[in-house]
């Protein structure tokens, strides 16, 4: 049997309307009908809710002082709309999301009313908060600028529960982000529909951008109208960053002085499409704040115009035309299932994680340094005050490693790729002919042990016997049939990671100034990578080999 809780049933209202809370009223009483809600009504101030494991008891009691003192006038909502809001929201939620994380939204909610937006630094933020779910549920109020503002500290504030926790949010799948980028390639390749084509252009130029420049979705939307140049031939995309990070910084709240433009070059094909949106929109207004996109596009989905509050284009409608794009395209045209929540499960082949807005830009960050990026190349171009903070995100990066290689190896078998490793530079040799025996059945290919130089040796011994290397060095096989040389491998490149972050610590403390200390481990780095994509192409191969036998 399917297990139908893993997937989502996406949210593409644009926001909270009458027949969106008059269908919420419906669902509650279709779960209170089937015993999932015990008791409780759906204006009532506790919902007590069983799950067939457990029964709990989400309250929805707030604090009317605090939210009139601190919110009422952020979120323009009555303390009673506001909690109709909320309740909706849950609601539409019930059968994607366990009750326990429904139940924290709102105890989050009840925390963050507790202080006002100016004093949001004292709010005390642990990973697995569920602020990304908390800000779906703000996204969807009627939007202002002082909500924008709001989601955009809490997405700050996520980075850095996020960066500094040892049980970090589990992001997407790598499988999930790479199939994303097939299914949006092919859907711009084949629409023909150019509303809807204009409508989904902020997600493809988001997944475009983040995907590669690690960048705030509230950066992103901020985007300026004139967002090409061009100089000596080359095109130049505009982009804002923050300048507001770290707890010292002081906002003016206004974008002139609280964002500065960056400039990078790209290609010709992206300059071209994001002309052919700017021709393409050319008739309409531009927006009170003068960033790229069109509100007017946006909201003729739903045969509205923009209200006079949407003064620009926001990180709530970015949100809403991704769900869109989820279920319109990716379930509906491609006939995928969105799994939502997907905890330690495994996807099957017709799923895809749902991806959130601020994911691509971790991702950004991993592949930076997979290509040779330097620690602080990747610090500045993720907007971060500190090193450390750019670092927590390279963890387990050998699932990254895996799921692009075996990527490239079914384009490969299949003729819609024609790529090569790179093995000139940092590269390790692979041919164990190339090697010497360090017992029975394990072996040495470092080139330089042997030549008789064990300077390799004492860099990965960690107090340890040379000879005793095992999994730490790449250079290390082994024949024994129980060691698993692509775990050795893995936990090498995962290593390697590792010991690039508690250098950069050392250089930061002061311990230890010496530049060439952070190349070599930079190096090591990419030869870790290299070494195990090959291994996993040559296991590949092996396997394709035998299967046409």
């Amino acid at each position: 049997m399917q297990d139908n809780s893993r997937f989502a049933k996406i949210l593409t209202i644009p926001e909270f309307d009458q027949p969106a809370l008059k269908e919420a009223e419906r669902i509650f009483l279709t779960y209170k009908n089937q015993g999932t809600v015990l008791y409780g009504d759906f204006d009532s101030q506790e919902w007590k809710l069983f799950d067939e494991y457990a029964s709990l008891t989400i309250s929805f009691d707030f604090d009317r002082d605090l939210y009139v003192k601190n919110y009422s006038d952020v979120f323009a909502l009555s303390y009673n709309d506001f909690v109709l809001f909320l309740k909706t929201y849950i609601i539409y939620r019930f059968g994607i999301l366990q009750f326990q994380s429904l139940r924290d939204i709102v105890y989050f909610l009840k925390r963050l009313i507790s202080f006002p937006p100016e004093g949001l630094d004292e709010l005390e933020i642990v990973a697995n908060e569920h602020i990304y779910r908390v800000n779906e549920f703000l996204s969807m109020l009627p939007s202002n600028d002082r909500i924008e503002e709001l989601i955009g500290t809490l997405e700050e504030m996520d980075d850095k529960a996020f960066d500094t926790a040892k049980a970090k949010r589990e992001l997407a799948s790598f499988d999930s982000y790479f199939l994303f980028n097939d299914l949006l390639s092919l859907y711009w390749e084949q629409e023909t529909d150019m509303q809807r084509k204009l409508f989904y252009f902020p997600v493809w130029l988001w997944w475009h951008i983040t995907a590669i420049l690690p960048t705030r979705p509230r950066e992103f939307v901020l985007t300026p109208h004139n967002v090409i140049t061009q100089k000596d031939g080359k095109y130049i995309i505009n982009l804002r960053k923050s300048k507001i990070k770290g707890r010292n910084k002081k906002k003016t709240y206004r974008i002139s002085e609280d964002y500065r433009i960056v400039s990078y070059e790209i290609t010709e094909k992206l300059a071209k499409e994001i002309l052919w949106y700017l021709d393409a929109t050319s008739d309409l207004p531009e927006n009170d704040l003068h960033t790229l996109f069109s509100t007017d596009i946006h909201y003729s989905r739903w045969q509205r115009s923009a209200a006079l509050r949407n003064r620009y284009y926001t990180y709530t409608n970015l949100v809403t035309a991704l769900k869109c794009f989820y279920s319109e395209i990716i379930s509906e045209m491609f006939g995928y299932e969105i799994v939502y929540d997907r905890g330690e499960k495994r996807l099957r082949t017709n799923e895809i994680d749902f991806l959130y807005l601020g994911d691509t830009r971790h991702i950004a960050l991993i592949n930076m340094i997979l290509e040779g990026a330097t620690p602080t190349i990747a610090m500045i171009l993720a907007g971060h005050d500190d090193i450390l903070t750019t670092m927590h995100y390279y963890t387990n990066v050998a699932k990254l490693v895996e799921s692009k290689t075996y990527r490239m190896a079914k384009r490969l078998k299949s003729g819609k790729q024609d790529y090569q490793i790179d093995t000139n530079r940092c590269a390790l040799p692979m041919n164990p002919e190339e090697s010497i025996w360090l017992s029975d059945n394990e072996q040495c290919t470092n080139p330089k042990r042997i030549r008789g130089d064990f300077s390799d040796c004492f860099l990965i011994m960690d107090g340890g016997q040379i000879g005793r290397c095992g999994s730490r060095c790449p250079y290390y096989r082994c024949s024994d049939p129980e060691y698993d040389h692509g775990e050795a491998l893995s936990k090498q490149l995962n290593n390697e990671y590792k010991n690039l972050y508690r250098i950069i610590e050392r250089v930061r403390n002061g311990e230890n100034s010496e530049s060439e200390d952070l190349t070599e481990a930079l190096l090591k780095v990419k030869n870790a990578k290299n070494v195990y994509q090959r291994y996993l192409l040559s296991k590949e191969e092996k396997n394709n080999e035998e299967e046409n036998v």
